[in-house]
């Protein structure tokens, strides 16, 4: 199917309210969609295959063996780890993209059909985590192309990750560990409410009750100011710290607003404590 093709098919099944004719081969559209996932034009990528995907998902268009198709292939080296490590070319289109395939087989997961073993969630787990530590490339909207925002589509995948039910504490940890080097990153400034996406996984670890509010204090201490911020020359200096305190910030308000348990007091004191030594 050429791209063509696939943008008109999709903005028929558009117009239909994300009914799929007969006479469509949704297994050919599928495969398709997976391989244009990561197109440079915003409205075939983003409005079209990606919107297509979740609407489609919802309307319980997708079998559950097309759903780990979408899956699978999504967290394979032609899409997740599509060149990763590189930074400032279009291939991290595909590579963010395809993340979000991730938080779209989960929601259906959890909300529609149970259907993902053990084995396939830690799985899933475990690239993401390989992923966070690889990807390089941190812009948020490229001009003339749109949203990459790589960080933020691993956060919501980590965040799903987080409300299902077969992590357990141990697996919250990894993801804990995997997000404190997101959050604390030197390389580029997060401007497009990054922090934010990262902050509704961090609130999800909350709300699983697995942690006391020592073991989450102790986590936070690790965004204090340093030594080694004070050391790092410009603007490195300057990306680190202001997203770090970015995330504290962030944390407490939506802390101080929406939480009235007795963790989330102990919590927000702590957080105001680090942001008042910036």
């Amino acid at each position: 199917m050429t791209r063509d093709e696939l943008k008109q098919i999709l903005k028929q099944i558009k117009e239909a309210d994300y009914k799929v004719c007969e006479n469509i081969d949704l297994d050919r559209l599928i495969l398709a969609m997976l391989e244009h996932i990561g197109d440079t034009d915003a409205g075939l990528r983003d409005n079209l295959i990606y919107t297509s995907f979740c609407k489609l998902a919802e309307k319980e268009a997708f079998s559950v063996e097309q759903l780990r198709t979408i899956l699978n292939t999504s967290l394979d080296d032609n899409h997740l780890f599509y060149n990763i490590g590189e930074t400032d070319t279009d291939s991290i289109f595909t590579r963010a993209f395809s993340m979000l395939m991730i938080p779209a087989v989960f929601r259906f997961n959890r909300d529609v059909k149970n259907f993902l073993t053990k084995v396939e969630v830690l799985h899933v787990k475990d690239k993401v985590l390989y992923y966070v530590k690889k990807e390089r490339d941190f812009r948020g909207i490229v001009e003339g192309k749109g949203w990459a925002h790589a960080v933020a589509h691993a956060a919501d995948a980590l965040k799903f990750l987080v409300g299902n039910e077969f992590l357990i504490k141990d697996d919250l940890i990894e993801i804990l560990d995997a997000l404190e080097p997101m959050i604390k990153n030197q390389d580029a400034l997060y401007n497009y409410r990054e922090d934010e996406r990262m902050l509704a996984t961090f609130i999800d670890i909350i709300d699983r009750e697995l942690f006391t509010g020592k073991e989450l204090i102790s986590w936070l201490n690790k965004f204090k100011v340093s030594e080694y911020d004070k050391g790092l020359k410009l603007p490195n200096q300057m990306y680190l710290v202001n997203n770090k305190k970015q995330f504290l910030q962030s944390s407490y308000f939506y802390l101080l607003k929406n939480y009235k348990k007795d963790i989330s007091e102990e919590i927000i004191k702590e957080i105001l404590n680090i942001l008042e030594e910036f």
